[in-house]
């Protein structure tokens, strides 16, 4: 899980606690959980190479593969969901 992440961006943060919150309830294998900031410059070319904008997750299986895109605030059920779903694979 790769957070496209801007650190003055409150609903950002917001979705690093609600990340952080799914991630920290999950049971078994967790995925890991990166911060891709965009205000710095690896930061900002990781998230233009996927075309994505901040208070985005990029949720990659272990092969490196992109499988899914959240963008936007969500609740830590909701990502706990889309985590277990991406651990399940």
């Amino acid at each position: 899980v790769v957070q496209i992440h801007d650190p003055q961006c409150q609903l950002c943060l917001a979705l690093q606690k609600e990340t952080r919150q799914a991630l920290g309830s999950l049971d078994g294998d967790r995925p890991d959980y990166v911060i891709a900031d965009i205000r710095t410059d690896k930061g900002l070319r990781f998230a233009n190479k996927h075309g994505a904008k901040h208070v985005t997750l990029l949720l990659f299986d272990k092969t490196g593969k992109l499988r899914q895109v959240i963008n936007g605030q969500h609740g830590s059920s909701e990502l706990r969901l889309a985590f277990q779903r991406l651990v399940a694979r």
